[in-house]
């Protein structure tokens, strides 16, 4: 005659993290149920999200598990994976260096700036970015900066909705 393993039961979490390019997942695993008189385990698991962009990573799903011993003996429980999480990956942060042309007075202060992404891009992913823009003033004697007051980014080889782009970038130029 033998002694089988007992199967335990646990729950997962898993933290958001921000996009890195792949769908690998941290997740923690509790223990909830199985577990015989007050011993106890250690349990942890490979896992992965459901998509590795932004937009559709929404659940994380425990691929493997690991039992370590406690006060109980690891070699004598079961832990199936399988358990799942909701968990988001969320936009990674790019900084951008501004230029603008200088203009003729029009009585306006809008500015045609150009974005270049210097930093923040995953592996060889490519975006473009555009931006609004701005003379810090309309006339011609004050006006000597230019800030960007809005961005958007276009795909490239990567898709814009990984990454995120704040406005506020500036660059001298005059009327």
């Amino acid at each position: 005659a033998s002694i089988t393993a007992k199967a335990l039961t646990a729950n997962a979490t898993a933290a958001n993290k921000v996009y890195d390019g792949d769908n690998t997942a941290a997740a923690t695993l509790a223990i909830t149920g199985g577990l015989v008189g007050t011993e106890t385990l250690g349990a942890t698991g490979t896992a992965t999200f459901n998509s590795k962009d932004v937009l559709a990573a929404n659940l994380v799903t425990v691929n493997s598990t690991a039992l370590a011993n406690g006060t109980g003996l690891a070699s004598n429980y079961s832990l199936a994976a399988g358990q799942t999480t909701a968990a988001s990956i969320t936009a990674k942060g790019l900084t951008a260096s501004a230029t603008a042309a200088n203009k003729v007075y029009d009585g306006d202060n809008t500015a045609a700036a150009t974005l270049a992404i210097t930093g923040g891009l995953v592996g060889t992913e490519t975006l473009g970015a555009t931006g609004a823009a701005t003379f810090n003033s309309k006339d011609v004697l004050g006006a000597n900066l230019v800030t960007v007051n809005s961005t958007a980014l276009a795909n490239g080889t990567g898709l814009a909705s990984n990454y995120s782009l704040a406005a506020g970038q500036t660059t001298a130029a005059s009327i």
